[in-house]
């Protein structure tokens, strides 16, 4: 089994959030998962599996800054 790093960054919000730290894991395989905390609000928390937690389309791995994009009417 890999070791998984502590931190991650969502690429999308989630829950409202982007900065995650692993809390816990489970299964095997094709069904191994973590549980996630929000960083600045750990009641809030979700379920990923591993594949899609390493694809770099969906997660960053460790704290990674967020430039969040304005809308072009925004300036």
């Amino acid at each position: 089994m890999t070791k998984l790093a502590q931190h991650w960054t969502s690429v999308e919000a989630q829950l409202g959030f982007r900065h995650f730290r692993v809390v816990a894991q489970g299964g095997s395989g094709l069904e191994r998962w973590v549980e996630l905390a929000a960083l600045l609000d750990s009641t809030q928390r979700l379920q990923v599996l591993v594949q899609v937690l390493k694809d770099p389309d969906h997660w960053l791995r460790g704290l990674q800054p967020v430039v969040e994009e304005l809308d072009s009417d925004e300036s």
